[in-house]
């Protein structure tokens, strides 16, 4: 079974194919149903997603309403990343599969289960079978007459399944380098994951225009964050006071060391601004995300 982290990345993923973002909305029954989510499992993953700020709507139970937030989005791009270069069909199928005590399961059950036609069913097969995730019933054949009636799930397919489909050596942990945040921000395609590239990081420092917007769709990502949960009574003031202190500094010639250690003590919710500890738990990535552009910029 997948954790709780891999239930919430598939409702996102579910939500980001299906196009349900902003003033687009989707019923909380028509996502748990076509994902074959247990009520628990489903309203965990849904409670993670709102908390932090993947997904956002109203009401709760089956007549509730969720639609996939920007960040949501960025978030579900770069967990798939790390997954199987699979569709989201063939994960749904597998699921169903594996729900199963066998493991076998019959075609009539997924294009049922799914609600899809011969030929989305033949589509993932192949993804499947290519993927070595169910057995190789067509290796000696010319075709894929041998799944006409279903398919069985390999010890290797159910252990892909369990993992969440990442891909081997990658964990299931969200990424959290400047090189994704500066592929999302700037459409480009990432260059590793795991690490930022130096022509990456050389690019916004020495650029005046890149380092620019790219401090300020940072900026803009973690006042998001955090608006819906600090106060005023709380040190909200204080909080947009010490991002926008930083945003100038670091943009000046020659930025002061006290000066940014002061302001991203505040950001990272350790000085006179308190947060909740789900609250700095969401933060602290986001700020790991701008300390490889800190770093050069304080050697200027």
């Amino acid at each position: 079974m997948f954790n709780l982290r891999q239930h919430a990345a598939l409702v996102a993923w579910f939500l980001l194919e299906e196009g349900v973002m902003p003033p687009k909305a989707v019923a909380l029954a028509h996502i748990k149903k076509a994902l074959h989510l247990s009520d628990a499992d489903f309203d965990n993953a849904d409670e993670y997603l709102l908390s932090s700020r993947y997904t956002d709507g109203y009401g709760a139970g089956d007549t509730g309403e969720r639609w996939l937030t920007k960040r949501g989005a960025v978030w579900v791009e770069q967990t798939r990343r790390q997954m199987l270069a699979i569709s989201l069909t063939a994960v749904r199928a597998l699921g169903v599969a594996c729900e199963l005590p066998d493991g076998v399961v019959s075609k009539e059950v997924i294009c049922s289960g799914l609600n899809i036609i011969d030929k989305q069913y033949w589509d993932l097969v192949r993804e499947l079978a290519d993927n070595n995730l169910i057995e190789d019933a067509y290796k000696n054949s010319v075709n894929f007459a041998p799944y006409s009636k279903g398919f069985s799930v390999t010890k290797g397919g159910r252990n892909t399944y369990r993992s969440g489909f990442m891909r081997e050596g990658l964990s299931s942990q969200p990424i959290t380098n400047v090189g994704v945040l500066v592929d999302n921000m700037f459409g480009g395609n990432v260059v590793g994951v795991g690490s930022a590239s130096n022509s990456q990081i050389q690019q916004i420092v020495n650029d005046p225009e890149s380092l620019r917007q790219f401090l300020e769709r940072w900026c803009d990502e973690i006042a998001e964050l955090v608006s819906g949960e600090l106060s005023k009574s709380q040190g909200l003031e204080e909080y947009h006071k010490a991002l926008s202190q930083l945003k100038s500094e670091l943009q000046s010639p020659k930025p002061c060391e006290s000066l940014v250690k002061r302001c991203l003590k505040v950001l990272s919710l350790l000085g006179d601004v308190d947060g909740t500890v789900g609250l700095i738990a969401r933060v602290w990535p986001v700020l790991c995300q701008l300390l490889p552009i800190i770093a050069p910029l304080l050697q200027r």
